[in-house]
C-alpha cells in the first residue's frame, strides 16, 4: 500500500534556519497507522533521520484534549 497524504498541512514541513541546517517533517498514514517522520540535517552532512507511530493511550486524560502517545521505531544518524 502506497503511503496517503493526511492532509496538505502535514505533507511536508521544511524548517531551515538560512545557514544551511534544519528539519523536514511529514506525517503518512501507512496501512492505518499514524507515521511521524523526521531529518533533521546540518552544513556539515550531518543527519538524524526517526520514526514514530502513533499508538493508542490507555491513559486518562486530565484536560478534555486528547492524548497523543506516539512511539519511536526507528532512529539513524549519520555523519
Amino acid at each position: 500500500m502506497q503511503p496517503t497524504t493526511i492532509s496538505p498541512r502535514f505533507d511536508q514541513h521544511r524548517h531551515p534556519d538560512g545557514e544551511g541546517d534544519g528539519w523536514n517533517e511529514h506525517m503518512r498514514l501507512i496501512n492505518g497507522r499514524l507515521y511521524h517522520f523526521q531529518h533533521g540535517y546540518t552544513v556539515q552532512g550531518y543527519a538524524t533521520f526517526r520514526a514514530y507511530v502513533r499508538m493508542p493511550s490507555s491513559a486518562v486524560p486530565i484536560t478534555p484534549e486528547p492524548l497523543v502517545n506516539w512511539q519511536l521505531v526507528h532512529e539513524l544518524h549519520t555523519d
